[in-house]
């Protein structure tokens, strides 16, 4: 079978570097929401365990996915640095 590697950019240090190895087909447009060890901290009534949220550029290199925040997202979060 025919695999598509993915590179994962910044994020969280358990994702951040890694990559991720899909069948070839399939559409990297829509990118990944990834389970985390290390989300950030979380008020009481926001989800303990959001989603590490990574996808392409637009116009760059659908292999390459940059993190983009976390899913849902927290009112104390940061903003992502790449987008």
């Amino acid at each position: 079978m025919e695999t598509v590697t993915v590179t994962l950019v910044g994020g969280p240090p358990d994702w951040a570097g890694k990559t991720l190895t899909y069948p070839a087909g399939t559409d990297l447009e829509v990118g990944a929401a990834v389970i985390s060890a290390y989300p950030p901290p979380r008020r009481p009534w926001e989800d303990p365990a959001p989603r590490a949220i990574y996808d392409p550029d637009p116009d760059g290199p659908v292999t390459t996915w940059y993190f983009r925040g976390w899913f849902p997202a927290g009112v104390d979060d940061e903003p992502s640095a790449e987008g």
